[in-house]
């Protein structure tokens, strides 16, 4: 049940404070607009995209605070609690007060019993749209990815308010809450993800399977990847997405027998690759040859068509 709510500094509610002592099932009953600004003020606590536009002018920021009685809040409602907060490890019982403010810059805290949380609508790539995003240095690789990304999705590079950061800076933006959202190429684990793990929950974002395929079709150095589940604090689940092989580039004068006997050794020694750098541990001879833009060495082609992997 919804036992209070309160709205502070909105354009069209500049304060309200609503309090329910044997509590209201918001979902029943009679319709009506002031059904409907409860309705909506929920929708907005429990992470409903809004805008900065939504700031009243008698302050910096607008807030919106909702408790409820878990034990008896509409199952309709419960169903949404449970789908946003499953992952961070609080307590669905009792007492559930769930607090949000939104500044005139469009971001955005959300705070679970005083407990600052992500709640994101954002389920996709495609989410991102009007969203402040840490896209990599100018002209990185990173950013040069972010551009890849906007291609498959439709969406112009204007639809999203990119941040030029290197990863360390979108780290520190976002856990400052300066930015909504950072896109982080490199291997795994990355320091500056965990780093951000310690203060902030962490949603990592798959890449729908169709379209990896059209990422790895169109841009044939990308390759289809998983980041395993339990990398990060608080990833329950895999996450698809895409890698950028790291390539071994020799001098194309460089003789067959040489490159032959290099790849060679490489593979036939990983275990003691893997001793030196755990990166070595992923080392896989089925995927070698994939994800690669520019011809391969006839030394390389010896070495992969006696192991079946080209033709």
């Amino acid at each position: 049940m919804l036992q209070y709510i309160s709205i502070r500094n909105f354009v069209i509610i500049p304060s309200l404070q609503l309090e329910f002592p044997s509590g209201l099932s918001v979902f029943t009953g009679e319709t009506g607009a002031g059904k409907s600004i409860i309705v909506d003020a929920i929708g907005l606590a429990l992470g409903a995209r809004v805008s900065g536009s939504v700031v009243g002018s008698h302050g910096d920021k607008a807030e919106i605070s909702v408790m409820f009685d878990m034990s008896r809040v509409d199952e309709s409602i419960a169903e949404t609690v449970r789908g946003l907060l499953g992952p961070l490890d609080i307590a669905l019982e009792g007492e559930l007060i769930i607090r949000r403010e939104i500044d005139a810059e469009n971001r955005s805290k959300s705070f679970v019993n005083d407990r600052l949380v992500t709640l994101s609508f954002v389920k996709s790539f495609a989410d991102l749209k009007g969203l402040k995003v840490g896209v990599g240095a100018p002209g990185s690789g990173t950013e040069a990815n972010f551009r890849q990304l906007l291609d498959v999705y439709g969406m112009k590079r204007e639809d999203v308010n990119a941040q030029y950061l290197s990863f360390a800076e979108s780290a520190e933006q976002f856990k400052d809450n300066h930015i909504d959202a950072f896109i982080v190429v490199a291997g795994i684990p990355n320091s500056a993800i965990m780093d951000v793990g310690t203060v902030r929950n962490l949603k990592l974002l798959s890449i729908e399977p169709e379209k990896i395929d059209i990422l790895d079709d169109k841009y044939p150095f990308l390759s289809p990847a998983k980041i395993p589940a339990n990398t990060y604090k608080g990833q329950t689940e895999d996450v698809n997405t895409v890698a950028v092989n790291a390539v071994l580039i020799v001098n194309a004068d460089i003789k067959e027998d040489v490159v032959y006997d290099l790849i060679k050794s490489l593979f036939e020694n990983q275990e003691e690759l893997a001793s030196a750098h755990a990166k070595g541990k992923e080392l896989n001879m089925a995927k070698a040859s994939t994800g690669v833009s520019i011809p391969f060495h006839p030394g390389a082609v010896k070495f992969y068509k006696e192991k079946g992997l080209m033709k």
